[in-house]
């Protein structure tokens, strides 16, 4: 973007802020949508200021002050990196359309992805790679702001967090379990371990939805 914007050919930005519909529900809450589609105008009429900056005025509209600015902003920018990570890797290349809307696949979409896994014997740096217990972390921590807006940060950072981590069992659960049939040598200690938290994660995140719709 930093190029094109010196370019006789940049004329504006579009930008898709707000997905899903088709079989999915729509999400009721339109903050993070409202993020972006603040920040990126801004900073396309504006260039010449950073980033940083045009969040800090969104996040002081929202009444956020001091340190809780930064949080907020950290948490916008962890979001990206931890999905990718929690769908996807990046230390090999991953079939992302494993998951989508509100389906969640397994072997089926991604034995060859997992075959490849255990062959280059990547199997531990492929499930390292989940960094929303951070996320949920930074928003717990923030004190300032308006409340709705505050606690639907929280909300949502708790949403990811649950989400995320049933993906991280599940994957534990069949990538484990692939590496033993490939290998002869199950863990099945892990394994069980994960079933049981993958378990425990469905109720909590069925008890979120019950309890914060």
């Amino acid at each position: 973007l930093r190029q094109l914007k010196e370019t006789p050919n940049y004329a504006g930005i579009w930008t898709w802020s707000r997905g899903g519909g088709w079989v999915g529900p729509y999400i009721s809450n339109e903050l993070w949508r409202d993020v972006n589609t603040f920040v990126l105008p801004e900073w396309a009429n504006h260039p010449e200021l950073d980033e940083k900056e045009i969040f800090a005025r969104y996040a002081a509209s929202k009444g956020f002050q001091g340190e809780d600015i930064e949080r907020f902003h950290r948490i916008c920018l962890l979001s990206a990196d931890a999905i990718v990570r929690g769908r996807a890797s990046l230390v090999q290349p991953i079939n992302v359309w494993w998951t989508r809307d509100q389906f969640i696949g397994g072997e089926k979409e991604l034995e060859k992805d997992f075959r490849q896994i255990v062959e280059k014997k990547l199997v531990d740096a492929v499930l390292a790679e989940k960094i929303w217990e951070q996320i949920n972390a930074i928003a717990g921590a923030i004190g300032s702001g308006d409340k709705p807006v505050a606690d639907y940060i929280r909300t949502s950072s708790r949403y990811g967090l649950l989400l995320y981590s049933i993906y991280e069992q599940g994957w534990i659960i069949l990538l484990k379990g692939y590496e033993g049939e490939m290998t002869g040598h199950f863990n099945k200690p892990l394994i069980r371990k994960a079933i049981k938290r993958y378990d425990k994660l469905w109720k909590d995140y069925r008890k979120l939805k019950e309890t914060k719709a």
